[in-house]
């Protein structure tokens, strides 16, 4: 995926810092309650599967951006051996994919969900996901409530950071959300070291979903809705008020 070209290398210190990490503990919590080998789709830089491979479990992912997995390479390089040995992961459509093993969970994670653009790729996602689970397994999606409070059409500042080499990094974001469930995403990542400013521009589209469609595609490929949570301290979504996340837990039926 191009539009993590030139910014890969920053994705954990703009979202570290945007104290966008909250959903990791949360994450294992569920991973320990559903069991493992597990399949992260969307893995990117193994934000997600190393903390869930430092809990004791084994983790596969896949993603289609040739940097970010480069990012996760050389942090796989810097792990303990025991930890590094648990996880794998291969350059792959989550639209069209098949491991080759069975998983008893897969998550994916950050809203990676919207990235795919219509109900019809995202049925194909789920279609592949049932595939590769265990007759039993888990899917765990997070992805954003939809807002229609949210500010939008103007850029604001989202986060200013230092990553690990010193760097200044500076994220700012503007949305509109459009017809057809269309959510237009702008970044400037301002990127400042030793006297120079680097500026990264991205536009990109995600096609979100409401709390009824994702229960009725889940169930069109035959998964049995458990949970949907709120927010990652495990408060249940409620349709009568704004939501942080909808973080939705199926079972392969």
């Amino acid at each position: 995926m191009n539009m993590y070209r030139e910014w890969a290398e920053f994705y954990d210190a703009l979202y570290e810092g945007q104290g966008q990490s909250r959903d990791i503990p949360f994450l294992v919590n569920l991973v320990k309650k559903y069991g493992g080998p597990v399949l992260e789709c969307a893995c990117g830089t193994g934000r997600v599967m190393i903390p869930i491979a430092k809990a004791g479990f084994e983790i596969h992912g896949i993603d289609t951006s040739d940097d970010m997995l480069r990012v996760l390479e050389k942090k796989l390089s810097m792990l303990p051996e025991k930890v590094r040995r648990k996880i794998t992961y291969e350059k792959k459509d989550m639209r069209n994919f098949d491991i080759g093993k069975k998983f008893k969970t897969c998550i994916i994670a950050f809203s990676s969900l919207y990235h795919l653009k219509s109900d019809n790729e995202i049925r194909q996602f789920l279609h592949c996901v049932r595939r590769n689970l265990e007759g039993n397994g888990t899917l765990i999606i997070d992805v954003f409530d939809f807002n229609p409070r949210l500010e939008q059409g103007k850029f604001i500042l989202q986060v200013r950071t230092k990553d690990q080499k010193g760097r200044t990094i500076s994220k700012y974001a503007k949305t509109v959300f459009g017809r057809n469930q269309v959510n237009d995403c702008w970044f400037r990542i301002a990127v400042e070291e030793k006297g120079k400013r680097k500026v990264i521009h991205r536009k990109f589209k995600l096609h979100y979903l409401l709390y009824d469609q994702m229960w009725k595609l889940l169930e069109s490929e035959k998964f049995r809705v458990l949970k949907v949570y709120g927010n990652y301290n495990s408060e249940p979504y409620s349709t009568r008020k704004q939501n942080e996340k909808m973080i939705f837990v199926a079972k392969k039926i």
